[in-house]
């Protein structure tokens, strides 16, 4: 069962360019909803399958997405499923465009949030931080 919350939260300066997070979760579903100040991004996932998402984040890429031509780079198509561990919400990210999974740690509270947006570290199966996401 993921914790249950439904609450915004203003972001901290951050190169991903959201201002603030909205997060509703409990139960078996989690959704985000990120804002640019010129659109708003949701993320959806269910725990135990995965659910396909379309969305244009800029400052969410696949490893590979440097590589990408820039319209592919902006339109962001992945598959998410979602768990519960230690307390934190993780959402495992599958991207069609790469073969690797990003792993994004939610820490939600009354004391603030913290996004961290991690990557596979080699074959190791260890998560290198990549971007982290903070806020009240």
């Amino acid at each position: 069962m993921l914790p249950k919350i439904d609450r915004s939260y203003r972001l901290d300066a951050n190169p991903m360019g959201f201002g603030s997070l909205w997060i509703k979760a409990g139960g078996d579903r989690v959704q985000l909803a990120f804002d640019d100040g010129q659109s708003i991004q949701t993320v959806r996932a269910k725990a135990g399958c995965w659910t396909v998402n379309q969305c244009d984040m800029r400052g969410v890429q696949p490893t590979l997405g440097g590589h990408l031509p820039g319209e592919q780079r902006e339109r962001l198509v992945a598959a998410v499923s979602c768990a519960e561990e230690e307390g934190k919400i993780v959402l495992s990210v599958r991207f069609r465009t790469s073969p690797h999974t990003q792993r994004w740690e939610i820490e939600a509270g009354g004391e603030g949030l913290r996004i961290s947006f991690a990557e596979p570290e080699g074959p190791s199966g260890d998560w290198k931080e990549e971007q982290v996401l903070t806020g009240r």
